[in-house]
């Protein structure tokens, strides 16, 4: 299909070009060294160049619906950490980037609620007040850049 791809471990991938963007969508979350996922990401940026990072927001309204109704949250089993938009803004101040955009996103894969009948109301619910209180969104993004 004229895709040029590179199968690496992105903790230490450093080829020899730098690109306008890089996007690191849902992988932040996976790795042991989140820190060594961003130098390769910053490694990889030209001077004006941008990256994205984007991961799952662990306070959630389905995730805090799960824990009301379930007793715990359903994640993906490898995933090795959490972050929350302090943490995020934390981290990339530390690589030597920053952040020049965060956004709420809009994702299409709900966290459900699975008991039997309180997991309809609160399904339905989850989507409505995380449309009025972003904060509880299933995901967020950032807009990284390199420090000058």
């Amino acid at each position: 299909m004229g895709y040029d791809m590179i199968c690496a471990d992105a903790l230490s991938l450093r080829l020899d070009r730098t690109f306008d963007v890089v996007v690191c969508g849902d992988l932040i979350e996976h790795t042991t060294n989140p820190g060594g996922l961003l130098a390769t990401i910053a490694h990889h940026l030209r001077a004006d160049g941008l990256g994205i990072v984007t991961t799952p927001n662990p306070f959630a309204v389905g995730r805090l619906f799960n824990i009301l109704a379930d007793g715990w949250t359903d994640i993906n089993t490898e995933h090795v950490c959490w972050f929350c938009p302090q943490t995020m803004f934390q981290l990339i101040e530390r690589s030597g980037m920053f952040i020049e955009r965060f956004s709420w996103l809009k994702t299409d894969h709900p966290v459900w609620t699975k008991r039997r009948y309180w997991g309809r109301l609160l399904n339905r619910l989850a989507p409505l007040i995380a449309s009025k209180r972003h904060a509880l969104r299933n995901d967020f993004g950032v807009v990284v850049r390199k420090k000058q």
